[in-house]
């Protein structure tokens, strides 16, 4: 173990070498994540001059967009789905129902579902 005084840092000569490689890691993906970047832009710069022509203002007001409009798209899949399973678990506890007598529907619904499922 070594230690260095200016401001009481131990450190092995395993956790520099862990360290190192973690950097050589990171470097090369870093400059994998920038060349593929650049090639995006070259590309965009090719089919799409005009974005060129644009402010920086516009063109974040266009990349905040985009991630809005994808976001809420995400969200409405979503919210499609929970709203099948929804309908799926009210057929399926009305058949429980009717087979059983037993009105599950009725106590999940007051408990799990905050609108009325359709049958």
């Amino acid at each position: 173990m070594l230690s260095k005084s200016e401001f009481e840092l131990e450190f092995t000569v395993e956790s520099i070498k862990e360290h190192i490689a973690y950097l050589n890691k990171k470097k090369r993906e870093l400059t994998a994540q920038k060349s593929l970047e650049e090639a995006k832009m070259e590309n965009i710069k090719s089919f799409h001059p005009e974005v060129l022509e644009l402010t920086p203002e516009k063109r974040n007001a266009i990349a905040l967009y985009d991630a809005a409009e994808t976001m809420a798209k995400a969200c409405e899949e979503g919210l499609e789905n929970v709203m099948k399973q929804f309908a799926e678990y009210a057929i399926e506890l009305k058949d429980i129902e009717e087979q059983t007598g037993i009105k599950i529907l009725e106590e999940v619904k007051e408990e799990k579902f905050e609108e009325e499922p359709s049958v």
